[in-house]
């Protein structure tokens, strides 16, 4: 067992640290991970804005109440009840600056090429599959998803399936 070390030794064992260990903290990214450090690309410069110059397209029926809180706040939104096919979501993604999906829209590499102004994409679904995330995120573009989406609706069904079997129920589907 080796007595102290000085501080010097220390800190020059931590710098060689790999970036690949494993890490809790969230400075610790999947880009950052990527990438390494004499080799960081600079990121996208923020700059003020006016909710009027921003472009958001919501694509495969996403709540209406989201649609109604964009545009209140004075956003440009474009919204469809279905997923496009790829190229109208390739003509329709050039200047949108936010776009909402769910699980069926497809933003790969080649249609994300084409959005120049793309700052965040939503995935509202469980997952971030549809998306090709390495590309997203050598663009600067930010990926989330709200994987919590469909918990009330499975929360409710299982308590009305609950109702149902306590209370001895016969439910009968009716196919026409």
């Amino acid at each position: 067992m080796s007595g102290p070390q000085p501080i010097s030794i220390l800190s020059q064992s931590l710098e060689k640290t790999t970036l690949n260990a494993v890490s809790a903290s969230p400075n610790n990214s999947y880009n950052a991970r990527s990438l390494s450090i004499p080799s960081l690309k600079p990121t996208k410069t923020l700059k003020p804005f006016s909710t009027g110059d921003v472009k958001i397209l919501l694509l495969e029926n996403v709540n209406q109440t989201a649609i109604n809180i964009f545009q209140k706040q004075g956003y440009q939104i474009e919204f469809h009840k279905t997923s496009l096919p790829e190229d109208e979501l390739i003509e329709k993604i050039k200047d949108v600056h936010a776009i909402g999906i769910r699980s069926k829209t497809k933003l790969t590499r080649n249609v994300l090429k084409h959005a120049k102004n793309l700052v965040v994409i939503g995935c509202f679904c469980i997952g971030t599959n549809q998306v090709d995330l390495e590309f997203a995120a050598d663009q600067g573009v930010a990926v989330f998803n709200s994987p919590f989406s469909n918990s009330r609706s499975v929360a409710e069904m299982t308590i009305a399936e609950i109702i149902t079997l306590s209370r001895q129920m016969e439910v009968r589907l009716w196919v026409s």
